[in-house]
């Protein structure tokens, strides 16, 4: 989306065009309405990050997890077949 903004210094009005629609308005009221429009449309980016950064903390406390297990395991593996040759030996 392509939309640039001129100022008549003399006038004391701004002139907004995007895709061959032209609005004239004071220049206060079009600079308050372009930040409205570029901090609604910041939120929404923040929001889909938020997502997607929670999305991949819990794949990866996910894989966390499943790792510890696989240790646990194994270190009980071992610690049963030490106990198994201290006994029988």
């Amino acid at each position: 989306m392509s939309q640039y903004m001129t100022i008549d210094k003399a006038s004391n009005k701004g002139v907004l065009r995007q895709n061959n629609y032209v609005v004239e308005e004071d220049i206060r009221m079009l600079l308050v309405n372009m930040a409205m429009n570029i901090g609604h449309f910041n939120i929404n980016i923040s929001v889909k990050k938020d997502k997607d950064k929670q999305r991949e903390m819990m794949i990866k406390k996910a894989k966390q997890a499943q790792r510890i297990k696989e240790v646990l395991e194994d270190r009980n593996k071992v610690l049963t077949n030490y106990h198994m040759h201290d006994y029988m030996g």
